[in-house]
Formats: C-alpha cells, structure tokens, sequence
C-alpha cells in the first residue's frame, strides 16, 4: 500500500449562512441521519450520524457561496503527516493548487477547480465501516466536468486516488473510478456539453424504487426538475441540484 492511499471519502455539502437551517434540516431527514452537535471555531461543521455503522456525509456553512451551495469532498488518506504529504505532492504533479493548510487539513482545487480536501484517515479515527442498508442511500458523488476539462480531470482523480477508470455507457457521457470496497462514497464522472467553465460537484441516491424516492423526497421539501432514463434531476428546498438514480442502495451497481 502506497503512502497517503485513500481510504475513506466523506461528502461535504456547503451552504451559505441564510440556507443552513433548511439546507441541513432537509439532508437529514434525507439521509435518515442524526445532526451532530456543531463543531469548529464558529460552530460551522456537522456531520450526518447514520443510524448504524460510521459517517460518510458532512455539512458545513460557508460565507460567498452561491444560492444553493456546493459540493466538495474530503479524502481521508493514510500515514498521518507523511500521507498527507505524499498525497499532496501527487495532487500537485497532476495540476492541483493548495488554497489553505490547517493543521492535519490540506484544502486544494482540482486541475479544473473541484474543490477537495485531504485530510488524515487515523486522525479522523479509522473509519472503516459503512453499513448500506434502507430504500434509499446518499453515496455518490458526481464531478461536473465541462469539455475543457474532462480528459484531464478523469486523469487527475485517478492517479490521486489510485482507482481504475471504467466507462458507464457507450458515448463517453459517463465514467466513474471504481472504489475499494470499504470506501463509502462513489465519483462519477461526467463530462458535460459545456465548453467552459468550473468543475462542479452534485450527489446521488441510490434507490430501490426511483419513483416512489422522489415522492419521498418532494414531502420533505425537495422538487422534482426534470427525469431521464436511470436518474431523477431534483432540487432541495434551497435550490441545491441532486440526483436519485436506479442504483441500488444495498451495493451502489445497477440501474
């Protein structure tokens, strides 16, 4: 195992000050998770406490962010400081910037703009047990990718992360890394008709039953945009885009 080897990944939801109530309200019930007590210097960090097994979804509240929010993840890599370290370095050689260091927390942008973090899997305690269960299971992560961009972002994840790239259908819409086993949340990879811009970020569902998710999710709030073959588009009661897709929860693979 190479130095700095990711081990978990966490989801981070971003929101503005004046959306955290409703943003985190609505992505708990969501999830079906307990909100943690705030954390942080001003109280700005939670995380989603599933009912068994270890967290993989966290929340923040960050000024200067659009309506809606964002997306980002943290990278939890192993070997503490030399880890992060050897992460760093290979973020870098692959067209990564470093926006800010805080202790055992490396913030960066991708080659394309994706905002992620690496940060230390054994200071976060080692976590090594997701337990996938229920209809519906917030566990993917999907990368926005205009066309300048893609070919070196599908590059730049895989040499960070060290996972193999496959293709998800026949015109090269979607790719995805495939993660070890152990590692709760999925990116994929998409690759849109855009010429320019960031790279963003929006999250999946996997569903046992789509159709019946999305009715789920408009009670709490959310609302359904647009439906396609294999995803539901929707928006949280602040506006914040996701995706409830026909894989399924209990292995993240179909539909």
């Amino acid at each position: 195992m190479r130095d700095g080897t990711v081990r978990w990944v966490y989801a981070f939801l971003d929101s503005p000050p004046d959306e955290v109530d409703v943003a985190w309200a609505f992505w708990s019930a969501a999830t079906a998770t307990t909100l943690s007590p705030a954390r942080g210097p001003e109280g700005q960090f939670a995380t989603l406490l599933p009912e068994h097994g270890e967290a993989w979804l966290k929340v923040q509240r960050l000024a200067g962010l659009p309506p809606g929010g964002r997306v980002h993840i943290d990278l939890a890599v192993d070997g503490r400081r030399s880890g992060l370290e050897a992460a760093r370095a290979r973020a870098r050689s692959r067209g990564a910037e470093v926006d800010l260091e805080l202790g055992d927390v490396i913030v960066m942008r991708s080659p394309g703009g994706f905002p992620f973090c690496l940060t230390s899997w054994e200071e976060y305690g080692g976590p090594a047990c997701q337990v996938r269960a229920g209809s519906r299971l917030l566990d993917q992560v999907c990368l926005d990718i205009p066309l300048e961009h893609h070919d070196r972002e599908v590059g730049f994840w895989a040499a960070l992360t060290g996972w193999d790239v496959v293709g998800a259908d026949d015109d090269g819409e979607f790719s995805s890394l495939v993660r070890p086993t152990a590692v709760p949340v999925r990116l994929l990879l998409q690759r849109l008709h855009d010429e320019t811009g960031p790279v963003r970020g929006h999250l999946d569902f996997a569903s046992e039953d789509r159709d019946t998710e999305v009715a789920d999710l408009e009670r709490l709030g959310a609302r359904a945009v647009e439906r396609f073959h294999g995803w539901t588009v929707m928006e949280d009661p602040a506006g914040r885009v996701f995706c409830v897709t026909d894989r399924r929860p209990t292995t993240g693979i179909g539909g």
